[in-house]
């Protein structure tokens, strides 16, 4: 059996990157030569599983409506991304993004970068402008097992994807450009049909022919609560289960707060206030969804408790969705802002990269 050690799995990278013709800058030095290029990580932290574009990201794929026969392909079960541009509902399931990792999407004001690390179970979505709406692609490398981007310029730039668009490598490492996190919902497919039955979803088409079967998610046990392993071994914070979904909110540096799902699982609904009352979390077990929203409304802080149908504030006694809109009430149409920075993943995942974080107990 061959022993792997870091250096021999970056001499097999860069082969395989000059026998691949890729042509990746950023990532092609540090297999070469780490210390040739700025990073605001170790070089040490970042492990080669794949050649760049070894997963094929997706670039506009075609979206159909709920009722297309290219839609009968998403189980009411699934979970999804969904989101909003520019009003307009979309999703895209997990069982798509486990084969793609990164859709890039360009719409006339807007380029993004829905992204989803199938190793560390983080859904995020970028702005791309950030770094000249250039499209994001799968570098091949891993940070702490979670999926690194790369932009497609000339000297390309790493990113982390739970760094939260931080850069890790390269010119914008370097220039301090980072990618914006739009807001986004990682929720069961029914659930977002309730909430948005207009939407429309990515159609089993994606242009991406022989990738894989999006009807089944083929990690279905790796994700399993309590499975230990991961690709690149590493320390794991006992304080929860390894593959448990947490909605972590990063508050600066390595802490942050983390709400476990077996703890929000114990009501069917919650409406849980953290952070001195200036954030409020929403939770339904029915989608299977957490979200984090700011309490203030045109200057006022509002508290919320959770009813048979939504969620209700004490101060106008609007009643709320899950979603962060108010269906009724005084500020009936008003929306709550989400805490921008807020994501889904693996307790394992967000305990590496948040290690001083603090698990909500669930009082």
């Amino acid at each position: 059996m061959r022993v792997w050690t870091r250096v021999s799995v970056l001499s097999a990278h860069a082969g395989l990157i000059a026998a691949c013709g890729a042509d990746v800058s950023v990532t092609a030095t540090i297999a070469e030569d780490p210390a040739a290029v700025f990073c605001t990580v170790s070089t040490d932290e970042l492990f080669p599983a794949l050649i760049p574009d070894g997963i094929i990201s997706l670039q506009d794929p075609p979206f159909v409506s709920t009722e297309h026969p290219d839609a009968a392909y998403v189980d009411d079960g699934e979970r999804v991304i969904g989101f909003l541009v520019d009003g307009e509902p979309l999703a895209i399931p997990l069982n798509v993004m486990r084969f793609h990792e990164v859709v890039n999407l360009t719409r006339p004001a807007v380029s993004l970068a829905v992204t989803f690390c199938p190793l560390t179970g983080s859904s995020l979505i970028f702005d791309r402008s950030g770094v000249g709406g250039f499209e994001l692609g799968v570098s091949g490398l891993l940070h702490r097992n979670n999926l690194v981007l790369f932009d497609r310029t000339e000297r390309s730039s790493l990113f982390t994807q739970m760094r939260a668009g931080v850069p890790t490598c390269g010119p914008s490492a370097r220039s301090g450009a980072s990618l914006s996190v739009i807001p986004s919902v990682e929720l069961r497919w029914d659930a977002w049909k309730h909430l948005h039955p207009t939407t429309m979803v990515a159609s089993r088409n994606t242009g991406s022919d022989g990738i894989g079967n999006y009807d089944v998610n083929i990690h279905e046990e790796y994700e399993r609560i309590d499975n230990p392993f991961m690709m690149f071994p590493q320390e794991i914070d006992p304080r929860r289960p390894p593959k448990e979904r947490v909605l972590g909110i990063p508050l600066g540096g390595d802490g942050g707060l983390a709400l476990p799902f077996e703890e929000l699982r114990k009501r069917e609904r919650w409406a849980v206030s953290v952070l001195s009352g200036a954030t409020v979390v929403f939770w339904d077990d029915s989608a299977e969804a957490a979200i984090a929203f700011s309490t203030e409304v045109e200057g006022q802080r509002l508290t919320f408790e959770a009813t048979e149908t939504g969620f209700l504030d004490a101060e106008t006694g609007s009643e709320w969705r899950l979603d962060g809109l108010a269906v009724s009430g005084s500020l009936a149409g008003r929306v709550l802002e989400p805490v921008v920075g807020s994501f889904v993943s693996f307790w394992f995942a967000w305990a590496s990269f948040y290690p001083e974080t603090v698990v909500w107990n669930g009082r």
